[in-house]
């Protein structure tokens, strides 16, 4: 019996497993063709532990990550004051949305959606907030 999935802040305790998951759900979307040199050095560069660490502490990402129990079966990041071409002023960006094969079509990725643009919002009004009380 599955349990409830569960959506929360990611912790610099994840950073192992979004790292794995990232570079499964990445390498069966975009290698159809096989792994070439080109594909290796990007996964073993920026599919890192390391990097997910270092994203899971910037003030400006936010990482949610579903589970269910201990098991990550999906995340979603958003990045705050990311610059976008038709607008002026600074936005949040949804940079990845990656959900398990294993777990697609069960509404894993609208909930994640779901609560990245939650999030979205409460920055959103934050600084709004902030910007008033100067």
């Amino acid at each position: 019996m599955r349990h409830r999935l569960q959506i929360r802040a990611g912790r610099p305790s994840d950073a192992d497993r979004l790292a794995v998951l990232a570079t499964q759900v990445w390498l069966h979307t975009y290698c159809t063709n096989g792994v070439n040199t080109e594909v290796a050095q990007y996964v073993l560069s920026e599919l890192t532990v390391e990097r997910f660490a270092v994203r899971l502490t910037e003030p400006q990402s936010h990482i949610l990550v579903g589970e269910f129990q201990e098991w990550l079966v999906g995340f979603a990041a958003i990045r705050f004051g990311a610059s976008c071409p038709s607008i002026a002023k600074s936005t949040v960006e949804l940079q990845t949305l990656y959900v398990q094969e294993h777990f697609i079509g069960q509404g894993i990725g609208r909930s994640l959606l779901e609560a990245a643009e939650a999030r979205a919002r409460e920055e959103a009004a934050a600084r709004q907030t902030c910007h008033r009380l100067k």
